[in-house]
């Protein structure tokens, strides 16, 4: 807790975030990290739950990009299986 030092040397009982709108320590919403951003909902819950959408979507795009690596493998070796039967048949 930050104790808001007044003009005559008392402390009040908010934290000095309470009045200082560009604070990192916000209880709720509030900033993260130390930033100097004047607005007070800079990562509020709605950009939280974007950026988890976008988490989300990688996930779900690097998953598809391994299975089609995975299919493309087999892919790769059926065609030489082929190759070999087919020049085994010729020979």
């Amino acid at each position: 807790m930050y104790m808001h030092i007044l003009a005559d040397g008392r402390g009040s009982p908010q934290p000095a975030c309470f009045r200082n709108p560009s604070c990192a320590h916000k209880s709720m919403y509030g900033t993260i990290g130390n930033t100097s951003s004047s607005v007070p909902n800079a990562r509020g819950p709605i950009k939280r739950v974007s950026e988890f959408r976008w988490f989300l979507l990688s996930i779900h795009i690097t998953s598809l990009f391994r299975v089609n690596v995975v299919f493309f493998s087999i892919q790769v070796k059926l065609v030489y299986i082929y190759i070999y039967i087919f020049a085994s048949q010729i020979i």
